[in-house]
């Protein structure tokens, strides 16, 4: 079994011998914990992201008999597991490069507002409201920018969720304030909430540094301000949420996204025909039960606030 493509960053890596732990394993996915840094190997149909190589081939790393902390060891090209037959053949064709990507065409503002309130209605048409999403509903009764878009009510199915309004809340007003002290603060407060392996508020917030640092590419503004405060806050959140959120987060701050979330953000901003675009959508919203529509929901806002 070989490595069909590997992001720049996992490659880096790889391409020494290294010795490490199993993480965790899922049925498409495993984790590699390597120094105390997380790194992915997918299964074929995997979306690229940071940190993550994709097989050339479709299994189960549970069947495979894969457990967590097996130890494995990257000799030459072979990575292989002790106590399992299991090896993978390290010679990606491809190398995939993390880090902003180049609007090249940019669309109008009247076709990026249309295209904001095409994505907000499949949200909750094609998506799991499950999550974090219905918290639009409750930003429109804080921030003008939000009562623009007419889309029709929708609440938490998890009454629980309730609880994240109003920190949500303190951190999209920071942004409108440009007060660097109370993102952090409000980053903190909001990191770690909700179900799941990736809790719902920090997928929203993977999605939220998504669409402010895409819309500054769109507008030529600078990102090395928002780029610094958002490294110091998940400095701070580091016990807050799971290890495997944390990575998500850590590289969200850096500009570094899944292939997914990165292309729904540029095909926003750049010209791109409809069935194209909600291909795009439609793409990441299949992310996980809800963090796909989650990471679009923390996106979608920070262009409404960025484009208003």
């Amino acid at each position: 079994m070989k490595i069909l493509i590997a992001s720049d960053d996992f490659n880096e890596l790889f391409s020494r011998d290294i010795t490490g732990r199993i993480h965790s394993v899922f049925n498409k996915a495993m984790n590699l914990n390597i120094g105390g840094q997380l790194f992915t190997i997918g299964t074929k149909g995997v979306l690229i992201g940071p940190r993550t190589a994709i097989l050339s081939e479709e299994v189960s790393f549970i069947d495979l008999g894969l457990i967590k902390e097996t130890i494995f060891e990257k000799n030459g090209n072979i990575i292989s597991f002790k106590c399992n037959h299991f090896k993978i053949e390290y010679e990606p064709t491809q190398i995939w490069m993390t880090g902003i990507k180049k609007i090249k065409k940019r669309d109008t503002l009247i076709h990026i507002e249309e295209k904001l309130k095409s994505t907000m209605s499949w949200i909750f048409e094609k998506g799991d409201e499950s999550g974090i999403s219905p918290i639009v509903f409750y930003l429109k009764d804080e921030f003008q920018w939000i009562k623009m878009y007419e889309f029709q009510k929708k609440d938490f199915s998890n009454k629980n969720m309730k609880f994240i309004i109003p920190r949500i809340t303190e951190l999209i007003k920071s942004l409108t304030l440009n007060n660097n002290d109370d993102f952090i603060s409000g980053v903190i407060k909001t990191v770690g909430f909700g179900p799941g392996l990736t809790p719902a508020s920090d997928d929203f917030l993977v999605g939220l540094m998504a669409g402010i640092r895409y819309s500054n590419i769109y507008f030529n503004e600078s990102n090395e301000e928002f780029a610094a405060m958002a490294e110091m806050a998940m400095k701070k959140v580091i016990a807050r949420t799971t290890d495997i959120s944390y990575i998500a987060l850590e590289e969200a701050s850096r500009g570094n996204f899944n292939f997914a979330v990165e292309d729904v953000a540029i095909a926003i901003l750049e010209i791109c025909k409809g069935n194209e675009f909600e291909s795009k959508v439609e793409q990441l919203l299949k992310i996980g039960q809800t963090s796909g529509t989650d990471i679009l929901t923390g996106m979608v806002v920070a262009m409404m606030f960025k484009f208003n």
